[in-house]
């Protein structure tokens, strides 16, 4: 009996040092870690063999510390039950993760192709800025530049008639000087007009905030209550506003803006363009990427977005100046790729000269040394800034060469028909008159040759008698 024993205490012996399973339930654990210094995590490799075959999982263990590899423990998990096994020095579990190996599926692992998990990866970048809070505000303008605002006297429901865009323009200027001469202000990044309705002229916009920004409504409403009333500011005099009907509240979700109106020009207006182009390497802070967005598309929301924020910035830093407080409009007319190369238009009153270089400075200096929010949105290839004069002068659209409508053709038929139908009336009326007038100058001669016949039948009885 005791000689039967020794072989079978020899073989769970070579077992248990070998890791060979006794059971189709058996489970077993190995530890690896690298015994590198600079080793911050290891691979727990857990392998469970059934019937059916062996599955093999992986779980992330993190090591103790930087640089130590001591104190680790390996545990072995056999029938459901675990146990620590008792630690073991680095040169060790090298060692037997070297020599750990298995058949029928089982893994085999070297410690030092392990590739640490739970390491931090840099997050994609993206051109998007971040989410804006919004805050709608409403305003019942008196007058304009002194006179009485009239909705009626313009064609103030359609966003794209020059009346306004004009008076939107107008507005978002005089609100955003008053806004951004507050500490409040700081942060406005856009305004836009989304509405103008009846009473005398009742605009409807939005106010556009960069960054954690509270709920300021009460405060927004003091600002410009304060501002058109006090302000010497001209951009805020032009209008003179119903103070009490000035209101905030905190706008929809943040970053869906309708974005100011692109100019298009429908009536005949001589003006002064210029055109510009510069390079954005980062949109508040983020690297510029064409291809990270639909800016190849004037439709999309990417490229309103975008170019009203660009606008935003080229109109703060050339109206700050003397050399374009006169300007008139500002439209991005495309981007391209190179991070991202806008081409935009500046429009100034016809008399103005060529101030191409005058704007390409200013530019150059308020890309460089603003501190204003809206103009630091960008980080702009300073070089790459250029402007050159356009002269054009923009005139009403010609009328569709395609032809006309069908109802223009409808009353051009009509038309013709009638005048056929009046012209064949005249001439059966002419010619029944002429008939009419001919039978009666007939009838009169026939009675004017009668009474001569009956005299000559009765001069030749006369003569025929006396005979």
């Amino acid at each position: 009996m005791d000689t039967f024993k020794f072989p079978v205490c020899v073989f769970l012996i070579v077992v248990c040092v070998m890791g060979i399973p006794t059971h189709a339930q058996t489970a077993s654990t190995v530890t690896m870690i690298s015994d590198d210094a600079t080793a911050t995590s290891m691979m727990s490799f857990t392998e469970g063999t059934t019937e059916a075959g062996t599955e093999l999982m992986t779980t992330p263990v993190t090591s103790p510390g930087i640089g130590s590899t001591d104190g680790v423990s390996t545990q072995a998990t056999t029938g459901g039950v675990t146990s620590d096994a008792p630690s073991t020095s680095s040169t060790e579990r090298k060692a037997t993760s070297d020599a750990v190996q298995t058949t029928g599926g089982r893994a085999t692992s070297d410690a030092s192709s392990t590739r640490p998990t739970g390491v931090p990866t840099t997050p994609a970048t993206t051109t998007k800025p971040p989410p804006r809070k919004e805050f709608e505000g409403e305003i019942r303008i008196l007058t304009i530049n002194g006179t009485e605002a009239d909705f009626s006297a313009g064609n103030y429901e359609d966003p794209n008639s020059m009346e306004y865009m004009d008076l939107s323009g107008k507005l978002c200027n005089a609100v955003e000087a008053a806004v951004n001469d507050s500490i409040k202000g700081g942060s406005l990044v856009n305004c836009s007009v989304t509405k103008f309705t009846k009473g005398s002229i009742v605009a409807t916009f939005r106010l556009g905030f960069l960054g954690e920004t509270g709920d300021i409504s009460t405060e927004l409403t003091q600002i410009l209550k304060d501002a058109f009333t006090t302000s010497t500011d001209p951009r805020i005099n032009i209008l003179e506003v119903d103070t009490s009907s000035i209101k905030f509240s905190e706008g929809s979700i943040p970053g869906e803006t309708t974005p100011r109106p692109t100019a298009k020009v429908t009536t005949e207006t001589p003006r002064k363009d210029f055109e510009g182009e510069m390079k954005i390497e980062e949109i508040n802070g983020t690297k510029a990427d064409f291809n990270a967005g639909d800016y190849g598309n004037s439709n999309s929301q990417d490229y309103k977005e975008l170019s009203e924020d660009v606008c935003t910035a080229v109109e703060t830093a050339v109206k700050d100046s003397n050399t374009g407080k006169n300007l008139e409009n500002c439209k991005v007319t495309k981007f391209a790729s190179g991070s991202i190369v806008a081409t935009f238009e500046l429009g100034f009153p016809v008399g103005t000269g060529d101030i191409s270089k005058d704007l390409i400075e200013v530019l150059q200096g308020a890309f460089t040394n603003s501190t204003d929010p809206r103009i630091n949105l960008f980080k702009v290839d300073t070089s790459s800034i250029t402007l050159k004069e356009v002269s054009k002068t923009t005139v009403a659209p010609n009328p569709d060469p395609e032809g006309l409508s069908p109802g223009a053709i409808a009353g051009i038929v009509v038309g013709s028909v009638a005048a056929v139908a009046v012209v064949v009336v005249i001439v059966v009326v002419f010619a029944v008159k002429s008939k009419r007038e001919s039978a009666k100058v007939g009838s009169l001669d026939e009675e004017e040759l009668r009474p001569t016949s009956r005299q000559s039948k009765q001069a030749d009885q006369n003569s025929n008698s006396s005979a």
